[in-house]
C-alpha cells in the first residue's frame, strides 16, 4: 500500500470558489481592505501602535525611491530584465521604463569619479587638504529632486501593477507588472524586512510588522467569512483522500475543516503568540460572524508594552530562509513534517512555487529526491529552474506527454502536470506509474 504525502502551496487557494490572493496580489487587496471593510481595524491597530508611520500606499513611494536612488548596478539589472521582456514584443510601457532606467544609469555612471581624476586630486593636494573622496561620486544624488512629471510616470506604472489604476490588457504588460511587483512591491519581502526588527530591537520596524501581520490576519479571517460554502464542497480540499498526510504553507482554515491529518508548516490564523514568553494562544475562528467580531477580538485581546517588550503577533511565519522559532510548537511541526515526508513513498506537490525563501522545505525535498514526485502547477515554466536545482535534473531531460488531457513532463521519477489544482483528480495521481 503506497504512502502519499500532499504538499500544498498558495496556488491551491486561487482555485475558483475560494479565490484567495497570491502573495503578489496581497498589497492591492490590503490597500482596499484598510480603506474600506477593514478601516476600523486599521484605526484600532494604529491606536495601539503610537507613532507607527506606515501605510500600504506608502509602498508606492518606497518603490519609486528604489528605482530613482538605487546604484548603477540596480538600474542596469532592471534595464536588463526589461530588455528580456521586450524580446517577444516591446510595449510602450516597457519601452518607457527601459528608457528611464537606461538614462538613470547614464546619469549615475557619469557622476562617478574615475581613478585618473582621483590620482590628479591626490597629486595636487596634501593629505591634510584632501576631503574624503572614498565615495567616488561628484554629486550626492540623494539630495537631488526629480521632476514631478517623471515621478508621476513611475507612480502610474506602479499603481497599475497592483491594480490601483486600470491595467493594460496586453500580456507583455502583465509580465511588466509582475516584474515591478517582484522588484519593488514584494509583500513577502516587506514581512521579512520588518520582522528583522525583533532581532535588531528597532521599534519602528517592530510596530510595522505587528501592524502588517495583524492586518494580514484580519484580511484572511474576513475573506474566509465571505466564502459561504459547505465543508463537503470546498474546492480541492474536500477531495483530498483521508488516508493522505498533508502539509500546507497556507494560513486559512479550509484544509483543517476537511482533513484532520494536516500540518500548517508556516502557522495558521487560529493561533497567536506572545513573543516574550513564546506562549501560543488559541483564536476561536468559529466565533467570528462578521468584520465587527474580528475588530472586537483585536480590541479586547491584542495589547502591547513596548518598554517591557511584550508583543502579540499572529502565529504566522514570515518567508525567511532561516526560519525564526517564534514558538516551540513550530519545531514540533517542522520535525513532524520532515518525518512524514521521509516516510512517504510518493510526494505530491500542488500550487507550490518552490520559493528560495522556503529552503527549509526545499532541503527536505532534496533529501527525498529519489522518491516518486508529482508536481501540479499551471506555471511550470517558472518553477523549472527551482526543480532543476532541487532534484538535479536538467530541463532537457524532460519528455512531454499527455495525461488525462493535460500537458505533462516526465524525467526519471519526476512528473510535472501543467494544470490548476481544481483540474485534477487527486485520487488518480496514486495510479500514475
Amino acid at each position: 500500500m503506497s504512502n502519499s504525502v500532499l504538499i500544498i502551496g498558495a496556488g491551491v487557494e486561487k482555485t475558483e470558489g475560494l479565490n484567495m490572493p497570491l502573495a503578489n496580489e496581497l498589497i492591492p487587496e490590503l490597500v482596499k481592505f484598510t480603506e474600506n471593510q477593514g478601516k476600523q481595524i486599521s484605526e484600532c491597530l494604529r491606536g495601539k501602535l503610537p507613532n507607527m508611520r506606515f501605510s500600504f500606499r506608502s509602498l508606492i513611494k518606497d518603490g519609486i525611491e528604489s528605482i530613482l536612488y538605487s546604484d548603477v548596478d540596480g538600474n542596469d539589472k532592471l534595464a536588463k530584465k526589461l530588455k528580456e521582456l521586450s524580446i517577444n514584443r516591446e510595449t510602450l510601457r516597457i519601452k518607457l521604463l527601459y528608457n528611464i532606467s537606461t538614462k538613470l544609469s547614464n546619469i549615475k555612471r557619469g557622476n562617478y569619479i574615475d581613478e585618473e581624476t582621483i590620482e590628479i586630486i591626490r597629486e595636487l593636494f596634501t593629505e591634510e587638504e584632501l576631503i574624503d573622496i572614498t565615495d567616488n561620486n561628484l554629486l550626492d544624488l540623494k539630495y537631488f529632486t526629480f521632476t514631478d512629471a517623471f515621478k508621476k510616470m513611475l507612480v502610474r506604472l506602479l499603481e497599475e501593477s497592483i491594480g490601483l489604476k486600470t491595467k493594460s490588457n496586453d500580456s507583455n504588460d502583465e509580465m511588466l507588472y509582475n516584474l515591478l511587483i517582484n522588484e519593488f512591491l514584494d509583500f513577502e519581502k516587506l514581512l521579512v524586512d520588518t520582522f528583522i526588527g525583533f532581532y535588531t530591537k528597532k521599534k519602528s520596524d517592530i510596530k510595522k510588522y505587528i501592524y502588517i501581520s495583524w492586518i494580514l490576519w484580519s484580511y484572511l479571517s474576513w475573506k474566509e467569512l465571505t466564502i459561504d460554502i459547505n465543508i463537503n464542497e470546498i474546492p480541492f480540499y474536500s477531495k483530498i483522500p483521508k488516508k493522505w498526510n498533508v502539509i500546507t504553507f497556507n494560513y486559512t482554515s479550509f484544509l483543517k475543516k476537511c482533513h484532520e491529518n494536516s500540518i500548517y508548516f508556516h502557522g495558521s490564523c487560529d493561533e497567536y503568540i506572545r513573543l516574550d514568553n513564546r506562549n501560543t494562544l488559541p483564536i476561536e475562528q468559529s466565533q467570528f460572524k462578521d468584520i465587527d467580531d474580528i475588530l472586537d477580538f483585536l480590541e479586547q485581546n491584542i495589547n502591547f508594552d513596548f518598554e517591557k517588550e511584550i508583543y502579540f503577533i499572529p502565529s504566522i511565519i514570515p518567508p525567511l530562509k532561516l526560519k525564526p522559532v517564534i514558538s516551540t510548537q513550530f519545531l514540533d511541526k517542522w520535525y513532524k513534517g520532515k518525518t512524514i515526508i521521509n516516510k512517504s513513498d510518493r510526494i505530491i506537490i500542488v500550487g507550490y512555487s518552490f520559493s528560495s525563501a522556503d529552503e527549509h522545505i526545499n532541503d527536505i525535498l532534496r533529501e527525498n529526491k529519489n522518491k516518486q514526485v508529482i508536481i501540479v502547477n499551471p506555471s511550470f515554466k517558472r518553477i523549472i529552474p527551482s526543480i532543476e536545482n532541487i532534484y538535479r535534473v536538467n530541463e532537457y531531460n524532460f519528455t512531454e506527454f499527455n495525461l488525462s488531457g493535460k500537458r505533462a513532463l516526465k524525467a526519471d521519477n519526476i512528473i510535472i502536470i501543467d494544470a490548476y489544482a481544481n483540474e485534477i483528480y487527486l485520487s488518480e495521481l496514486e495510479l500514475i506509474g
